[in-house]
């Protein structure tokens, strides 16, 4: 379904599949280009969540539809920031960054955890010396 904001020339579109609602601008104010970029975005959501495909992006693809799609006051500090973090993340995959973040996750558990058992064997090693 195509709609417009108040304070915007952009059509937006909303749709639900599989129970799963998505909302977001086109980025055109052109009906004709609005309707064909929500009926691609609704076919990709339809293979993602009913069949299981995943398509793969790019950090960079990212940034661009940030900026394309942002309606944000403070958009010159996002780019500031987008551009100094190209040299670490161009040409790397969104879903490796994903990946990267739970694996740092689970490092910083394991660290407690390492951590909580080592105080626990000084603590039975006192209580042995009694």
């Amino acid at each position: 379904m195509l709609f417009k904001r108040k304070k915007s020339d952009n059509w937006y579109f909303k749709f639900t599949v599989k129970g799963k609602t998505v909302y977001r601008s086109t980025g055109t104010s052109d009906k004709a280009k609005a309707q064909e970029i929500a009926d691609k975005i609704k076919a990709e959501t339809y293979d993602v969540i009913k069949l299981g495909v995943r398509q793969r992006y790019l950090w960079q693809d990212a940034v661009i539809r940030w900026m394309n799609e942002s309606e944000k006051k403070s958009i010159e500090t996002d780019k500031y920031h987008f551009k100094w973090l190209r040299a670490f993340l161009d040409d790397i995959y969104l879903l490796m960054l994903r990946i990267l973040k739970r694996i740092q996750l689970l490092h910083s558990l394991l660290q407690s955890l390492y951590i909580h058992l080592i105080s626990q064997c000084k603590m039975c090693h006192l209580m042995l010396q009694v």
